[in-house]
């Protein structure tokens, strides 16, 4: 039998280079079993424990009397960052009666969310609306305004894609059936099924 050298650097050094290419997906984790976590310090592999969330299942609500719902959002992208808000309005039966995306500049979360609720009231005073529900997904707006019609929303997809727009000042008014790009079309139909949406 001939005589062998290993060079057990240099295997290490390959092993730790397929775990870090093999394990670059899966460098978030929760739970890690004893044997797997005493290898990983091994090979001193840079892996960053995270909370795990849970998804569940939220959806939008039609107004099961007369009237109409205003649902609106804020976004800022950085917070301060780019901001923008949107809004859109609803009858009963799910239908568009119309909505808003808005350019705010530079601004927080909540500078954006108050500025999407001006806006919002504004275009219902516009349409001459006199009996309407206003939804938000903002606590700190909805701790601010205790009184009147105003309910903490979570499924806020739709007014979240029109905030996010506005935010990148792709700004516009529409009414009716002219809603604009298809993913806010899809959005909008999801909702008037009362489909739920997975949100983490």
């Amino acid at each position: 039998m001939e005589d062998r050298h290993t060079n057990w650097r240099g295997v290490l050094w390959w092993a730790k280079s397929t775990l870090i290419s093999v394990f670059s997906t899966l460098r978030k984790f929760k739970i890690m079993s004893s044997n797997n976590l005493k290898v990983v310090k091994a090979v001193k592999l840079p892996l960053v424990p995270v909370e795990m969330k849970l998804a569940k299942a939220v959806a939008w609500k039609k107004l099961r009397r007369g009237g109409v719902k205003l649902n609106i959002d804020g976004s800022s992208l950085g917070n301060p960052g780019l901001a923008g808000g949107g809004g859109i309005f609803r009858d009963k039966k799910g239908r568009t009666v119309a909505g808003f995306a808005s350019y705010y500049g530079e601004a927080s979360n909540t500078v954006a969310e108050g500025r999407a609720l001006l806006d919002g009231l504004q275009m219902a005073q516009q349409l001459g609306l006199k009996d309407f529900m206003v939804e938000s997904d903002s606590t700190v707006m909805v701790g601010w305004i205790q009184s009147g019609r105003w309910s903490l929303w979570k499924a806020n997809m739709v007014t979240d894609c029109l905030a996010k727009q506005g935010a990148k000042n792709n700004v516009g008014l529409f009414t009716g059936a002219d809603v604009g790009s298809g993913m806010l079309r899809g959005l909008l139909r999801t909702d008037s099924w009362e489909l739920p949406y997975l949100r983490l």
